[in-house]
C-alpha cells in the first residue's frame, strides 16, 4: 500500500540493527575529519610555540650564593645528564652563573624548612 504511514511495528523494528549501523535510507550526520597532514603540521606549529615559551629563563624560588637575588633557570626544559642531574642557574643581578641538582623547585621553601629542623 504506497503512501500509507509506516505501520507501529515498522516504527519499532526501524532502530534494530547493531549499534552505530545506519540503515542505507539514513543519513547520519559525520563529524568533519581532519586529515591527518594537516593534523600533524598544526600540531608541530603548536609545540614549537609552546617549547619557546616553555624554555624561557624563570625564577626557581632559590637565593644567588654572591648577592641573595632570585636565581634563574636559565633553559627550564633542558637537564644535564650529569649523576645527579642538574640545572642551569643565572642571577639577573650580579651575573652569576652555577649549577643546581635538576627536578622542580616548587617546593624550594619546604625543603627549606625541612634542613632547619
Amino acid at each position: 500500500m504506497a503512501g500509507k504511514e509506516a505501520s507501529t511495528e515498522d516504527k519499532e523494528n526501524a532502530g534494530a540493527g547493531n549499534p552505530g549501523e545506519t540503515s542505507q535510507n539514513e543519513d547520519p550526520v559525520a563529524p568533519e575529519l581532519l586529515p591527518l597532514e594537516d593534523y600533524n603540521r598544526l600540531a608541530r606549529e603548536h609545540h614549537a610555540r609552546a617549547r619557546l615559551e616553555e624554555n624561557k629563563p624563570r625564577l626557581n624560588g632559590l637565593a644567588c650564593p654572591l648577592c641573595g637575588a632570585e636565581l634563574l633557570d636559565s633553559q627550564p626544559m633542558y637537564t644535564l645528564a650529569s649523576s645527579p642531574p642538574q640545572k642551569n642557574v643565572n642571577c639577573s643581578k650580579c651575573n652569576y652563573a652555577g649549577y643546581r641538582v635538576g627536578g622542580p623547585t616548587r617546593n624550594a621553601a619546604l625543603l627549606a624548612k625541612l634542613a632547619k629542623h
